[in-house]
């Protein structure tokens, strides 16, 4: 397989834009700025901080941070003019916070979500999470787009017509604004 040709202002992966900024966000535990500059991928996109794997370090919820963060900055590169890469332009993260995060990462989450990385990138994210209310809250406050289930519980039941091949029933969620401020899941 041949390397990819890349655009003059990119030499190597570790050039792509977002890489280190995104594993920073969100908080990887042997991450920071202080160090980001160690931070390399090798040819074959293995992310490394000088000559350790990343997925080796850290805590285990920062393997789902890593991959969280790889995969916001693969999009983020791939939307990049300099790059104009093959991605879709669409990322879904499903429960990001599944590892049962402290009070310091979800606010680094939250921080996230509502700083300029997240508000300027060229690509949609949807993000399925459970949130406090505080949290929803900071978040409308920065104008962050939410879509609230109304209710405790994002999945509907399937009505009987359609289990037995009737007609379709859809629930639909309403306009942001008329939205449920009670997060899903508290």
């Amino acid at each position: 397989m041949s390397r990819p040709q890349w655009p003059d202002s990119i030499n190597s992966p570790s050039d792509i834009p977002g890489t280190v900024q995104y594993l920073v966000a969100w908080g990887h535990s042997a991450i920071d700025e202080s160090n980001s500059g160690g931070v390399r991928i090798d040819e074959r996109y293995e992310p490394y901080l000088r000559d350790l794997r990343l997925k080796a370090l850290g805590s285990a919820s920062d393997g789902a941070r890593l991959i969280a963060a790889y995969t916001l900055a693969i999009a983020a590169a791939s939307a990049d003019p300099a790059v104009r890469g093959l991605h879709p332009g669409l990322v879904i993260l499903d429960e990001p916070l599944q590892q049962n995060p402290d009070a310091e990462h979800r606010a680094l989450f939250v921080a996230f979500l509502s700083k300029h990385l997240a508000q300027a990138a060229r690509f949609q994210t949807i993000v399925f999470t459970s949130l406090q209310e505080q949290e929803v809250q900071a978040l409308q406050a920065q104008n962050v787009r939410l879509v609230l289930p109304p209710g405790k519980h994002f999945l509907m039941p399937v009505s009987p017509a359609r289990a037995e091949g009737g007609p379709t029933a859809i629930h639909e969620l309403p306009p942001p604004s008329e939205a449920s401020t009670t997060p899903s899941g508290t």
